[in-house]
């Protein structure tokens, strides 16, 4: 099962508004458990937890 977390931001500045996504997303990892899947070339995985 896959997920996306998509986080949508508007502002008049473009520098505005990447400071507002990365401030939603900081706080959503802070709050909730999110989890990343790497996969490595000899096909093998390790799942990330966020800190």
């Amino acid at each position: 099962m896959k997920y996306a977390f998509f986080v949508f931001v508007s502002s008049s500045h473009r520098k505005a508004a990447i400071a507002a996504c990365e401030e939603l997303v900081d706080c959503v990892k802070t709050e909730l458990p999110i989890w990343g899947k790497e996969i490595f070339e000899n096909d093998t995985h390790q799942w990330k937890v966020n800190k």
